[in-house]
């Protein structure tokens, strides 16, 4: 598998966040589960989201224009990330033990056992109550992160008299529901990493015809380089939703303020907006130098706003930049 394809399975499909882990394990049949309240276990799961979610508000609070975002203390590695990724490391070694285990109950035909860790398996891996098919049904609908209106709402806002360009696009899911709203949006994606392979999802299949973008270019960062595209491209929005761990991300916001720099003005207003969905430092997406360069004296935080997890497994939020102005530096 390609690396952006697994590295978004992974969010998706791999380990637990603190709302899993402060919920009870799933009772068996003979069980009776203990129930602070009429609705049990959902109030815990609520309870425990509400307070990651508020206790990244706070973090965020102080580090938004007109104050800083710097490495110190860590901006981008905020509460519900921290205690997730320690959540994501244990629940990694539970499931090579798990496949260990069904392995063997594989080599002895024990049906029942693979029943029951496959069931185990999947409860760590997609979540508690959720399917590979829901699992795959989500994918096709939303790419790696799930949009929500206000995103969606916050993206137009910074985009409409401008335009966004966004890079890294995947399958487009983001930019056709953006396109779709009224925005200008042009969207590229090198084609190497797709989530959802063309080859299978191609233009005749209902998840391509009804949530793919079908104005998606074929293109990397250095489109930003290129004189005959910066016609189109210069004066937009820059937006990049779940790029992969390599150096992509920071090539592409290296080649953004490039096309800014490319100006007589003092005001970088050709390349001074940013707009950043995924996870943060040491999470699924992009690399140190990434975010090395959002923690300097180059961006200010804006914005934050808070994305839905699918199935508790990620700690996406979408993060607005504002390029701190030549004339002010």
């Amino acid at each position: 598998m390609n690396t952006h394809a697994a590295r978004c399975i992974f969010v998706l499909a791999s380990t637990s966040t603190v709302l899993v882990a402060r919920s009870e394990p799933a009772p068996t049949p003979t069980q009776t589960r203990p129930s602070p309240s009429p609705a049990g276990p959902f109030n815990s799961l609520r309870a425990a989201w509400v307070s990651s979610t508020f206790a990244d508000a706070r973090h965020f609070r102080s580090k938004t224009a007109p104050s800083r975002c710097t490495s110190t203390p860590p901006c981008l590695s905020y509460p519900s990330l921290t205690i997730g990724l320690e959540k994501r490391v244990s629940d990694e070694h539970t499931l090579r033990s798990l496949a260990s285990q069904a392995k063997a109950a594989s080599e002895k035909n024990d049906r029942v056992e693979m029943g029951k860790l496959a069931h185990e398996m999947g409860a760590i891996a997609y979540g508690r109550n959720v399917t590979p098919n829901a699992r795959q049904a989500h994918l096709e609908k939303f790419g790696c992160v799930e949009y929500t209106k206000e995103s969606l709402d916050v993206i137009k806002s910074y985009g409409k008299m401008r335009g966004v360009i966004e890079m890294g696009a995947g399958n487009g899911q983001w930019s056709r529901k953006l396109r779709e709203g009224g925005l200008d949006i042009v969207s590229f994606d090198n084609m190497s990493g797709l989530p959802l392979n063309l080859n299978l999802y191609h233009n005749r299949t209902k998840p391509n015809s009804d949530f793919f973008d079908q104005q998606l270019r074929k293109a990397d960062e250095s489109i930003l380089r290129d004189k005959a595209a910066q016609t189109v491209l210069k004066g937009r929005v820059l937006l990049l939703i779940f790029p992969d761990p390599s150096s992509m991300a920071i090539n592409t916001l290296k080649a953004y303020k490039e096309m800014g720099d490319d100006t007589d003005s003092d005001s970088n207003s050709d390349a001074d907006c940013f707009i950043y969905v995924g996870e943060g430092r040491n999470g699924c997406n992009a690399n140190h130098a990434f975010f090395d360069e959002l923690e300097s004296s180059e961006w200010d935080l804006e914005k934050v706003v808070h994305l839905k997890s699918f199935g508790g497994k990620g700690f996406e939020k979408l993060f607005v930049w504002r390029r701190v102005n030549k004339s002010k530096k």
